[in-house]
């Protein structure tokens, strides 16, 4: 199973997309970055199980301030799943 979330890169950086798997005995694996980190704050990440396989996430981008009012709505097609190490 795969988790999706936003997380800053580090303590001054905006959001990004990460995921992990987690694993059987409820152990995590190695974070991955989604999507470049240049997009800007991202929420609300919601992963979308299609008939192929693949994943298709959806997410918002919310500008360089969250309360900017600039919101931008995008998807992100995932061919596989997390890597679970």
């Amino acid at each position: 199973m795969d988790i999706y979330y936003s997380y800053p890169i580090d303590e001054e950086e905006e959001l990004s997309l990460w995921r992990r798997c987690i694993k059987s005995n409820a152990k995590l694996g190695d974070e991955e970055l989604v999507v470049e980190h240049d997009f800007g704050n991202i929420a609300k990440p919601s992963p979308h199980r299609l008939k192929n396989g693949q994943v298709l996430i959806t997410f918002v981008e919310q500008g360089k301030a969250a309360l900017e009012g600039d919101h931008n709505i995008h998807t992100a097609l995932i061919s596989s799943d997390a890597t679970c190490n």
